[in-house]
């Protein structure tokens, strides 16, 4: 069964911080520069890190990846 997700949506200047999960998950915004914000993400050396199903702009890998091959 596939566990509930949550959606959290806030703005950050550079230099703020969100902390999850006690603090083994921090996320930093450290710049932004027009439509970029580079992020500082640290993580508790206990919790796993998987690549996303979906990148965040809403195109599957595979697909991304196919596309790139047709326009070369």
């Amino acid at each position: 069964m596939p566990q509930k997700m949550t959606i959290l949506r806030r703005e950050l200047e550079a230099g703020e911080s969100l902390s999850f999960d006690d603090g083994r998950v921090v996320i930093t915004m450290e710049e932004k520069s027009g439509r970029k914000a580079r992020l500082k993400i640290q993580i508790h050396s206990a919790i796993a890190v998987d690549k996303p199903r979906m990148a965040a702009n809403g195109i599957f890998p595979e697909k991304a990846i196919a596309s790139a091959k047709k326009v070369q």
